[in-house]
């Protein structure tokens, strides 16, 4: 059902030649409802003249979200348009609208801008952050009970040539992100991506501050693919100054391999105030019950006791060697 809604509209659309069509409109509606869905609020207005379009909506739900949207057109009725489109999210729950959902408190900017209408070989402009670009005011997102102070999200979009500069921060935690990716209209995506992290401090994705980490280091990766089952990459993980539970590491470095679904970590080597030694390991991505995971560990303990909290422990000693392979059971564990 819908209620209060009226459009109004002026001007001409001369269909044998739309490049001369000159026109305004408006329109609003108070509410329509769908079973127990209600949008409370639509307006929109715009206008369209010398081939250039002007438009801007706004929806409102019924828990006082809002979604915004604005679009400029140069040259319309031109394959070469030129174009920009502008949307904002305002106060959204997933709660709202799933109830097994996580809450969450998302207000997000984003705006695209290219031109023509087809998907491009490259060069359209895409920016996604949490920072209001008129005010220039940050507005932190809560997805359950980690909060996002910046998010952003930028680079050029274009099925041969796509790239991605990104970046997460929480109240410690920092996640860098550079990459490129080619090939979106295949089966055969390239990817290349480096992946920087700064005082990553696990517990805060936990909510669980009884295991803090200070983690630095930098992920590097390349492949082809475009799902887990199908790709094939390889990497290396490097990680540096770092804490666990107050723990120094002072290097982990390691190379890993993605190949059917099967991913390998080999070279993996650790220095820490823990443990020294050599990691390896196998895992399979889509069976984690498969009997040929595996675990290889040939360390030297020092002092086990930072990890002590994730078994529940208040104390945790040991030292000497270790030196095993710990298999996966048909359980999974």
């Amino acid at each position: 059902s819908m209620r209060n809604f009226d459009v109004n509209a002026r001007g001409k659309v001369p269909f044998s030649s739309p490049e001369a069509s000159s026109i305004k409109w408006d329109a609003s509606l108070d509410s329509i409802r769908y079973d127990t869905v209600e949008i409370q609020r639509f307006q929109s207005d715009g206008q369209l003249a010398t081939q250039q379009l002007t438009a801007k909506a706004e929806v409102v739900s019924m828990f006082d979200e809002h979604v915004k949207l604005s679009v400029e057109v140069e040259e319309i009725f031109s394959d070469s348009a030129s174009w920009k489109a502008v949307g904002s999210l305002h106060q959204f729950n997933m709660q709202n609208w799933a109830e097994e959902s996580v809450p969450t408190k998302i207000t997000l900017f984003a705006n695209v801008e290219g031109q023509g209408f087809e998907l491009p070989e490259s060069g359209w402009i895409y920016k996604l952050s949490n920072t209001d670009p008129e005010t220039n005011l940050r507005e932190p997102l809560k997805i359950s009970e980690i909060v996002v102070h910046q998010l952003r999200l930028n680079g050029q979009f274009g099925v041969q040539k796509t790239t991605i500069n990104g970046l997460i921060k929480l109240q410690q935690s920092s996640v860098e992100l550079e990459g490129n990716l080619s090939g979106l209209n295949t089966e055969d995506i390239e990817h290349n991506a480096t992946v920087v992290i700064q005082e990553l401090n696990i517990g805060e994705l936990l909510a669980d501050q009884e295991f803090p980490t200070n983690i630095n280091g930098k992920l590097v990766s390349s492949g082809v693919g475009s799902d887990i089952e199908s790709m094939v990459a390889e990497g290396s993980i490097d990680l540096e100054r770092s804490t666990i539970n107050e723990a120094l590491l002072s290097t982990f470095s390691g190379k890993f391999s993605l190949d059917n679904a099967i991913l390998n970590i080999e070279n993996g080597e650790l220095v820490s105030e823990i443990a020294d030694g050599k990691i390896e390991a196998r895992k399979n991505l889509r069976n984690f019950r498969d009997s040929k995971n595996r675990l290889l560990l040939d360390l030297t303990l020092k002092d086990p006791q930072p990890f002590a909290p994730l078994a529940g422990l208040t104390v945790l000693q040991g030292n000497g060697k270790l030196t095993c392979e710990i298999l996966q059971d048909s359980t999974g564990i």
